[in-house]
């Protein structure tokens, strides 16, 4: 339960803390402990029992490590193991956890291993490996219940794989599956025969050949490499290999400039530059024309001495006319007026006006003008007041050359002959282009109004006759009106069939058209 908290601790420490993007080995050296799990393999063919007795066994191991290359490290382990027999089991014991409650013998070991570890992913900070080496193993065997002892010391050889976790720059974790197989003897001592005739100096008659170590280790380290530059970051680790000596670095080993002046820090005199302003070999800010701001922010780095300026370095400018008040013969020249040399607006078509200002540069002398040195035309019908023989003529009226309308007043009969279809009151083609001609003249005498009167043949009944007329009269008033003419200076009466109105014969096709009529004339009398 306290191994499973530790080992829960140290991953949540690397999940916090790691932050690495790449750790090489080369010159690194290191020292760790490891919790490996003894597991037997490979029982002899000759072996008296059946089954595999020895269990599975704790082991405590202490590493040294030394890297030699990037991606190689020689890892020297001392481990120390204890597992038990079990005289009751009817199978093999491998897995079964170690207890010396069925126990004939007592196997204990100090493990001794030397392995070449290759990295991959040395950019990562989780960087699998694999691992190949040789080991010696001094193996002691104890009776439970006696005073038989056996010693041995036996040869084997290693392969595995790991995973290395680097929770810092100089810890990390490391899991492991190891593989020890092929064991030799070296040394015999006091050979006992524990099972039968089994004898651990036959290859055949033992009861495991190799054995399986599962582990989790953790390991600091100390070094690292070369580092060509001086900056604290070793080669291995420095992306920025030929920092200047002197210069502050980041943990990747490239230059700061925390002033982003192009001049590191620790070399840079003048560590809290402006941005944006030019400097020296040095650091600091200069200052060509002496007005108190730099170069790369000064816009005028060209000043006289003693001139006054503002934020920027520029001379004051009072009105922004683009001379400076120090040059500047007119010191309030209006907003977008255009001016000499000497700040002084200018006025090409003398109307008082300034070019830059004036709408209308080219006025004729003479002609009265307005703030925006147009001549003026206070009916805004395009000619000036100056040569307008009809002042006040209504807004959106076409008019002549000398402003009067060129639409003339009604002083005539309007008759309209539409070609309605039967039983309708809608204007024609024809007949519109009429109408509008009419509106535009309403629209030029907004005093003017008229009467539209509707007139039918004598076809139908006469209050069919006398409706369908007002209709009609009605159709043209409302049309009038949809083009912008005031409805009441317009009314519409239908007079149907009457006697009196009819101005030819009703018993021809062509004399019933004559009847069939909108007449528009003006109500006003003095037009009539």
């Amino acid at each position: 339960m306290k191994s499973r908290l530790v080992i829960t601790i140290v991953i949540l420490v690397g999940l916090l803390t790691s932050s690495l993007s790449a750790v090489e080995w080369t010159g690194k050296k290191g020292i760790g402990v490891r919790g490996p799990v003894f597991i037997p393999l490979f029982k002899g063919d000759k072996f008296s029992t059946d089954n595999q007795p020895y269990m599975m066994g704790w082991d405590f191991a202490a590493d040294l490590k030394y890297g030699i290359s990037k991606n190689i490290a020689l890892n020297l382990t001392v481990g120390r193991t204890t597992t038990y027999d079990d005289t009751t089991a009817t199978d093999n014991q491998a897995l079964t956890l170690a207890n010396s409650d069925n126990a004939y013998s007592k196997l204990s070991g100090t493990l001794i291993g030397l392995t070449g570890n290759y990295y991959f992913r040395t950019d990562h900070e989780l960087q699998p490996y694999v691992l190949a080496g040789v080991g010696v193993d001094m193996w002691k065997l104890e009776q439970q219940n006696g005073d038989k002892s056996y010693n041995e010391t036996l040869l084997n050889a290693k392969l595995g794989l790991g995973a290395n976790w680097w929770l810092t720059e100089h810890l990390a974790l490391d899991v492991q599956g190891k593989l020890s197989f092929g064991e030799g003897t070296i040394d015999s001592e006091n050979p006992q025969e524990f099972y039968s005739s089994d004898d651990w100096n036959n290859w055949d008659s033992r009861p495991f050949t190799g054995y399986f170590e599962p582990s989790i280790g953790l390991s600091y380290y100390f070094g690292g490499g070369p580092d060509a530059d001086k900056d604290g970051v070793t080669d291995n680790k420095d992306r920025c290999p030929g920092t200047p000596f002197g210069a502050v670095v980041d943990k990747q080993g490239c230059p700061l400039d925390s002033d982003n002046d192009g001049v590191y820090d620790g070399l840079d005199l003048c560590p809290n530059t402006p941005e944006k302003a030019e400097v020296n070999a040095d650091g600091c800010p200069i200052d060509s024309d002496g007005d108190g701001i730099y170069n790369g922010i000064d816009l005028c780095p060209d000043t006289p001495t003693g001139v006054e300026i503002d934020e920027y370095g520029c001379a004051i400018d009072t009105d922004g006319d683009g001379v400076p008040d120090y040059r500047d013969k007119e010191l309030n020249t209006p907003k977008g007026a255009h001016v000499d040399a000497d700040g002084v607006g200018i006025d090409s078509d003398g109307d008082g006006v300034y070019d830059g200002i004036d709408k209308c540069p080219n006025t004729m002398a003479g002609f009265a003008v307005d703030s925006l040195g147009c001549p003026y035309d206070a009916d805004y019908d395009g000619v000036v007041d100056s040569l307008d023989n009809c002042l006040g003529t209504p807004l959106n009226v076409k008019v002549d050359e000398f402003g009067c309308p060129v639409a003339k007043r009604l002083t005539q009969k309007i008759t309209l002959h539409i070609n309605y279809a039967s039983g309708s009151f809608d204007l024609d083609d024809i007949s519109k282009i009429v109408v509008d001609s009419l509106a535009e003249t309403l629209r030029a005498y907004p005093d003017t109004k008229i009467n539209i009167n509707g007139f039918t043949d004598s076809q139908g009944s006469r209050d069919f006759n006398k409706d369908l007329s007002l209709k009609r009269a009605e159709a043209v008033r409302q049309y009038l009106i949809e083009s912008g003419i005031d409805g009441e200076r317009m009314t519409a009466q239908g007079f149907g069939e009457a006697p009196e109105y009819f101005i030819a014969t009703n018993d021809t096709p062509d004399g019933r058209w004559q009847n069939r009529r909108v007449e528009i004339e003006s109500a006003n009398e003095e037009e009539n």
